[in-house]
Parts: structure tokens; C-alpha cells; sequence
């Protein structure tokens, strides 16, 4: 359960770090590219302070996905085979959550979108290694 809980806790640091580091600076650019256009901004402290801290915890829950990916594959819930024959749709799943959790431009979708691909491989195989199939 210690690992467990050590590989959560890497994994939400990973999304918040993402979050903070390209995340926070790149909708800061926006929000300015917004005022220069003479588009006024409804947003006061309050509210910007909210979005920031969705943006971030959202990213860190994101993040989380391999974990839950693992524990669902390890009860049996589903199969490893059931997983990577849908890969495609999966894929879409994953640009649509990324889609959801990130400000409106491509740049940000793919940034969130490749790294979160990236964990879903890496629970594929994590799976292939940790969890003996089950013979009926």
C-alpha cells in the first residue's frame, strides 16, 4: 500500500508541476493577449484565483489516471486486451479530458495530452509486468 501511495503522490506532483510550470505562465499569456485585443476581462482576483487552482489540482487528478488504469486491470474490472484493442478510442478520451482541463489552444491540448498518453503506455505495460493473468 506504501508504494501505492508513493507512486500517487509522484504521479498528482507530476500534473500540479505541469500545471504551474507551462500551465499557469501559458494562460497568464493568454489573459493577456485577451485585454490587448479590447476584449475586458470579467475576471477579478477571485475568480482568476479559482481557475488557477482547478487548472492545477485538475491537472494533478489527471495524473492520477495510470493508478486508477492499474487497480482496474489488477481486480479484474477489465482485461489488459479489452484496453489495448480500444486504444483508439482511449486516445480520443484522453484528447477530450486534456481538452476539458486546458486553457483553449492546441499547444496546451498537446501538452497535456502527450504526457497523459505517455502514462497510459507506461500502465499498459506496467501491467504486462506486475499482474499475473488470471487462468480460468
Amino acid at each position: 500500500l506504501r508504494i501505492y501511495s508513493f507512486i500517487s503522490l509522484i504521479l498528482f506532483l507530476g500534473g500540479i508541476i505541469l500545471g504551474y510550470a507551462y500551465m499557469l505562465p501559458h494562460l497568464a499569456e493568454i489573459m493577456e493577449e485577451l485585454r490587448f485585443t479590447g476584449t475586458e476581462s470579467y475576471l477579478n482576483a477571485k475568480d482568476t484565483i479559482q481557475i488557477i487552482i482547478k487548472l492545477i489540482l485538475g491537472l494533478g487528478l489527471i495524473f492520477q489516471f495510470p493508478l486508477i488504469l492499474f487497480f482496474i486491470v489488477k481486480i479484474g474490472l477489465v482485461q489488459l486486451s479489452t484496453i489495448t484493442s480500444n486504444r483508439k478510442i482511449i486516445i480520443v478520451v484522453i484528447l477530450i479530458i486534456s481538452a476539458i482541463a486546458t486553457p483553449p489552444d492546441l499547444i496546451s491540448l498537446f501538452v497535456v495530452s502527450i504526457p497523459f498518453y505517455i502514462l497510459f503506455e507506461a500502465t499498459i505495460l506496467c501491467c504486462r509486468v506486475f499482474i499475473k493473468p488470471k487462468i480460468y
